[in-house]
């Protein structure tokens, strides 16, 4: 008769815990990388402002009844009013994920990345406002002031006089389109610092 092996507590614990080191390295290998914002607008004091700010308190409520692009575009209005960038990108995404044709948040999202100094990673969505409100002089002149800070004023002009044959009555388009001689003539030195008109 073969004699029973002694069952060893310690031997017992040490596999399981090893099987549970293992199963949590596959799952973090596996696991899609999460799309953050610039490290530079991190926000801080999160927390407080939810509990202080009622405009922002209102919205996180009507979010919570009822998540649409909508109330995403509210609660990230709310958090840029307040200077937190990074909770307002977030929102924006969301807005865009449960609605891609959501002009106005792709709009808000390209408005962003211009003003974080990447335009470039801004464009897309820029374009797509435009593809999705045609008739929008907003979203056109939002592309305008991208394509201008990548330096491609041809294209700049002609997104702000698109604009302003929507809306003749568009000042800040025409604002913006009346800088860019200058801004070429500064090309070859220093270039001025961009002061975009970009809400009516």
């Amino acid at each position: 008769m073969t004699p029973r092996r002694r069952w060893n507590r310690t031997r017992a614990l040490a596999a399981v815990a090893a099987l549970a080191t293992l199963a949590a390295g596959c799952a973090r290998a596996s696991a899609p990388p999460v799309a953050t914002v610039p490290k530079h607008v991190a926000s801080e004091g999160l927390g407080t402002a939810e509990a202080r700010d009622p405009r922002l308190r209102d919205s996180l409520a009507r979010l919570h009844r009822g998540p649409t692009a909508a109330t995403h575009r509210e609660v990230a209005a709310a958090y840029r009013a307040l200077g937190i960038t990074d909770r307002a990108f977030d929102h924006l995404s969301s807005a865009v994920a449960l609605d891609p044709r959501d002009a106005a948040a792709h709009d808000q999202l390209a408005r962003m990345w211009r003003d974080w100094g990447l335009s470039h990673l801004g464009l897309a969505d820029a374009r797509a406002a435009v593809k999705y409100a045609p008739q929008s002089p907003v979203a056109h002149n939002t592309l305008g002031t991208l394509l201008e800070a990548m330096s491609r004023i041809g294209e700049a002009r002609r997104a702000y006089e698109h604009a302003l044959a929507l809306d003749e009555g568009a000042t800040y388009a025409s604002t913006n389109l009346a800088r860019l001689p200058a801004i070429q003539h500064a090309r070859a030195g220093a270039r001025p610092e961009p002061s975009h008109q970009v809400t009516p």
